[in-house]
């Protein structure tokens, strides 16, 4: 089996597991990313009763809707039980970097809002440390900010790339390269207290309760270590 096809039906079974974590929730939260897709299709063939469906971004609203699901944006709700969403890495202490979808600040506030945060990842995902796959850190920002902002990550020893893409609330979206991500706490504590800063993809702070994995040939549920 070819790399994306292994990765296409770990994504697969990822969803099935999550069908399987839904029971007894109430208002069950999705993020975005080509996993989130697989969950929404899988969803839209359950039966789930009286489950609200809440979504961090407007691709995955979409989406929901063309599955034939009844789902709403997360500011229609205070609390969320259980939230589902992918990750672009994810560390042994569960530290993820997200973002390369751009919609990292809705999945952040789902993620805060969240009883339970789970994260569905192929082991493609799972790194070491925390950059050994993916070193690039999303940032959302207000337009009149981009190029302050941009300096200030070369002056932290990074690259700032910007997006053709805006964010679902219209922002620019930079990605950084070449950040020292040896310190996350304290990478993400600096990048939230930069001025035009909306919202970046450490999710650091927003540790995932649960990550699952799959190769392509079966499932489990990773121990957080740290």
């Amino acid at each position: 089996m070819q790399m994306n096809d292994r990765q296409d039906q770990a994504k697969s079974m990822l969803a099935q597991q999550a069908m399987r974590l839904l029971s007894g929730h109430k208002v069950v939260g999705l993020g975005a990313g080509t996993t989130v897709i697989k969950v929404v299709q899988a969803l839209s063939k359950e039966a789930h009763g009286n489950l609200r469906v809440v979504v961090a971004s407007l691709a995955t609203l979409q989406q929901c809707k063309e599955a034939g699901i009844d789902a709403e944006l997360m500011q229609s709700v205070a609390h969320i039980d259980l939230y589902i969403d992918g990750a672009d890495e994810v560390d042994p202490s569960f530290c993820c970097i997200k973002g390369r979808g751009g919609a990292m600040v809705g999945e952040k506030l789902c993620a805060q809002m969240a009883d339970e945060f789970i994260v569905l990842v192929d082991d493609t995902k799972l790194a070491g440390y925390l950059g050994g796959k993916w070193p690039v850190v999303p940032l959302e920002v207000v337009p009149w900010a981009r190029s302050s902002i941009g300096r200030a990550i070369v002056a932290m020893g990074g690259k700032p790339e910007l997006r053709e893409t805006k964010s679902d609330m219209g922002n620019d979206i930079i990605d950084c390269h070449g950040l020292d991500l040896s310190a996350p706490y304290t990478l993400s504590d600096q990048l939230n207290q930069m001025t035009g800063v909306v919202g970046h993809g450490l999710f650091v702070h927003e540790k995932p309760t649960q990550v699952w994995s799959c190769d392509g040939d079966k499932v489990w549920s990773l121990k957080k270590e740290g």
